[in-house]
């Protein structure tokens, strides 16, 4: 059997997960965790992690760490190979499904080992050290970016090149991949965001967080930036949990940070995918878009992924 695999991505709450139950099914599939978020044991209310326990096909790499601890795109990118390999060897057809670009694109285009830098290993200057060397990636990383901050500088001792101008190597997973974005008309992404974010609070994520307080997961949820995790850490503190106004405004604050990252997340694709086409026109992969808001039955999802997998 051909080896294949499928990597869905997706801006935050357009419906990966809603999309995976609905073909999950139809096809000899086994689905991956590839939201390092849903990583992590204690987040997921948050993370909009999926019942995934209870699904109708496997799903691997939820819950999988325990402590509050970094995880590098290194080992990211050799986590999810093992994963692949293994469901190779069962026949199945890994479904790769979330995730940032940014970690999505490392399974094509690694990151060097000699590169790699922990986000606490970052001087409190480092933005302003990175626009002093290289004003044009420092334009595009914000200066609370830790990761992306220690990727440019550490490019920069290991290669002698400015980040804006390294060009990663192409060098991807083994086997022949569809790489397929699924997106919705912007309004009805965001309200879809808006509703979701109410779903959260309503299923107990000020709760959530409150467990976390006062633990060494405090200072990892305050580093890490993770959507709504610190504004709610903020609100606990300020002692408003029982103020209806200041949870109006909080709700309001993270709705309006997700649209913001989901905007982002279908900017980053346009690079994205500009990147991938080149290389996979000499090879079986393929990359592909479809607007989930004219595809309400999933026809277009089931047929591009059958396709793939008979060609």
């Amino acid at each position: 059997m051909k080896q294949r695999y499928i990597l869905i991505h997706g801006p935050t709450g357009v419906g990966k997960s809603a999309t995976i139950d609905s073909i999950g099914e139809s096809l000899s599939i086994e689905v991956v965790n590839c939201d390092v978020g849903q990583f992590y044991q204690a987040l997921s209310i948050g993370t909009a992690k999926p019942d995934w326990q209870n699904a109708a096909v496997p799903h691997h790499l939820f819950d999988i760490i325990q402590q509050p601890q970094d995880f590098s795109v290194v080992e990211y990118r050799d986590l999810i190979k093992a994963k692949i390999e293994e469901i190779w060897q069962r026949g199945n057809t890994p479904v790769l499904v979330g995730g940032s670009g940014f970690y999505g694109k490392s399974l094509f285009f690694p990151p060097s080992v000699d590169g790699e830098e922990k986000e606490s290993c970052i001087q409190d200057n480092a933005w302003e050290l990175l626009h002093a060397l290289d004003p044009v990636r420092a334009k595009n990383i914000h200066k609370n970016d830790g990761y992306r901050l220690g990727r440019a500088l550490s490019i920069l001792r290991s290669t002698g090149k400015s980040p804006s101008s390294y060009v990663p190597e192409f060098n991807p997973l083994p086997g022949d991949c569809l790489v397929l974005f699924l997106t919705r008309e912007r309004q009805e992404l965001y309200a879809r965001i808006n509703a979701r974010t109410y779903e959260m609070f309503n299923e107990g994520w000020i709760q959530e967080v409150q467990k976390l307080k006062s633990t060494p997961w405090e200072n990892f949820l305050e580093r890490k930036k993770l959507i709504g995790y610190t504004d709610i850490l903020g609100y606990i503190k300020e002692g408003h949990c029982d103020d209806d106004d200041a949870l109006q405004q909080l709700i309001t604050i993270i709705q309006q940070r997700t649209r913001n990252y989901a905007k982002r997340q279908e900017t980053f694709w346009k690079t994205y995918r500009k990147a991938l086409e080149p290389y996979f026109k000499e090879s079986g992969s393929m990359v592909a878009q479809i607007d989930l808001s004219s595809d309400v039955q999933g026809v277009l999802v089931k047929d591009s992924l059958a396709q793939f997998l008979k060609g």
